[in-house]
């Protein structure tokens, strides 16, 4: 598959519901499910009518590119495939940059809180828009992970990664900084596995495999090719070495390597606890029925 994409570890927005039947309540104050791309496919057709939005960020979506996405706040059986076209598709957003955005009292792990009119934030773009979001931008606030919706974008201001990254707020609320500091790794890995010159063999990884019921499976890179960046891994739990291509499969470093490796040495990766994309590794490894990625 051509590296057309880059869509593979980013958090995502989805808006579903039936074509042609739009409720009463505006887009943004409807139920939106939230998640992380895990891998991506681009068989299929493409559906017709759709606005896809351009700009910087991951590239416009193929025609008939689905998603993988392990969905927040719900069971096995909600992650699953996702057509991004597909006529339940209402609206699709996905992370484009870090920002800065204005938000009231941000809550904190045990309950505290902290007086700042901005926060770090994750702002989307829409690669689907079927509800007329217009100027509307979406943002989703580190650590807690709030959700908020502006009118546009020109209350946000550009998170300076060399500058900010030293700020009296992240400096002083660790839970924050880790989590920005996590988010810049893991961005910065992802674009090395789709772009960059460097290799990874003899790296330990974590690599999704969503047929599996505990789908991280942690393994060493035997190869990589740092040109068409292909990896052979080999798959500790079942001994056996797969060709995996990390612009659509989601590959991350494993977590007890990560400080070792110069490239990334900007900050640890962030646990589930704090946020974190990634989920922890099983020993156990069950296949998933079909009917499992259904819903």
């Amino acid at each position: 598959m051509g590296d057309s994409m880059g869509l593979v570890g980013k958090r995502l927005l989805l808006l579903s519901g039936e074509p042609g039947v739009e409720p009463q309540p505006a887009a943004w104050q409807r139920e939106w499910h939230r998640g992380t791309v895990r891998a991506v496919s681009t068989a299929g057709p493409a559906a017709p009518g759709v606005e896809v939005s351009g700009g910087e960020g991951p590239a416009a979506a193929g025609p008939g590119v689905q998603v993988f996405v392990e969905f927040e706040g719900v069971s096995w059986g909600r992650r699953s495939w996702v057509q991004v076209y597909g006529d339940e598709v209402r609206a699709l957003l996905v992370e484009n940059s870090i920002v800065w955005a204005s938000r009231k009292e941000p809550s904190l792990p045990g309950g505290g809180a902290v007086t700042s009119p901005v926060w770090p934030a994750l702002a989307f773009r829409a690669l689907v828009d079927r509800v007329g979001l217009g100027s509307v931008v979406a943002v989703e606030f580190f650590v807690d992970r709030a959700v908020s919706f502006l009118p546009d974008n020109s209350s946000l201001q550009r998170f300076e990664v060399e500058e900010d990254l030293s700020h009296s707020l992240l400096q002083e609320q660790a839970a924050l900084h880790g989590a920005v500091s996590s988010w810049l790794s893991d961005l910065k890995l992802q674009e090395i596995l789709r772009r960059g010159s460097y290799t990874i063999q003899g790296q330990n990884v974590k690599v999704y495999q969503p047929e599996f019921e505990q789908p991280w499976a942690l393994g060493l890179v035997s190869q990589h090719d740092p040109v068409s960046h292909i990896m052979e891994i080999t798959i500790s739990q079942r001994e056996e070495t797969q060709v995996i291509d990390p612009t659509v499969i989601h590959v991350m470093l494993a977590e007890e390597h990560l400080d070792e490796w110069g490239p990334l040495k900007k900050g640890r990766r962030r646990k589930e606890s704090d946020g974190g994309k990634g989920e922890g590794v099983g020993g156990g490894r069950r296949r998933r029925n079909t009917s499992e990625g259904e819903g």
